[in-house]
């Protein structure tokens, strides 16, 4: 009987040494580069009526230098060999050739102005040229946040809606290095301005 306990022990002792229970972590991106790059090119805009906020924006311009280190921080995350590495390298440098692409989280009050998606919203997003023309958006996709987006968007909540906004490549546009976004309604407007290398 002894004997038998002390086996039973021994192996369970045996199983629990193989498990890893802690692991070192230094926060989710490990001291990497991906943070100062997602603030760079990241803004934040607020319409308020007197007091009141109307609308709270965050949205970020996916812009080549963007999105070379969300590839490099994807791979990183989900341990990609070269070859992956590559392709998803590929797959977004051809997004940025064909689009102005954002990730907009917004937080509006009153679910009914929370309608950016539909064809009649009470809403307008639209690029400024500079020149007084407005491009307004090819799409504008509600997506449903998880764990992996809200890695990459940190500012994501579950107080906000989430939308990817694309719009037509103007080369008028690259040419000028200046990417001007604009939010407008009966509620108020914004506008966010990057500053995209020349």
């Amino acid at each position: 009987m002894t004997v038998a306990v002390s086996l039973f022990l021994a192996a369970g002792c045996t199983r629990q040494s193989a498990v890893k229970r802690f692991v070192g972590w230094e926060g989710p991106y490990e001291g990497g580069t991906y943070p100062p790059v997602f603030e760079k090119w990241t803004r934040e805009s607020r319409i308020y009526r007197g007091l009141d906020l109307e609308l709270l924006v965050h949205a970020t311009y996916q812009s080549g230098d963007f999105r070379t280190a969300y590839v490099k921080e994807y791979a990183r995350v989900y341990q990609f060999n070269e070859t992956q590495t590559t392709e998803l390298q590929t797959e977004q440098d051809e997004r940025a050739r064909r689009f102005h692409e954002f990730m907009i989280a917004a937080y509006v009050p009153d679910k009914k102005w929370d309608d950016f998606n539909r064809e009649e919203s009470s809403w307008k997003i639209y690029l400024d040229l500079g020149d007084g023309t407005q491009v307004p958006a090819e799409s504008i996709e509600k997506k449903k946040p998880d764990a992996k987006m809200k890695h990459f968007f940190p500012y994501i909540s579950p107080w906000k809606s989430v939308y990817r906004v694309r719009f037509p490549k103007a080369p008028s546009m690259a040419e000028e290095g200046t990417i001007r976004m604009g939010i407008t309604g009966v509620r108020g407007r914004i506008e966010m301005e990057w500053r995209s290398a020349p």
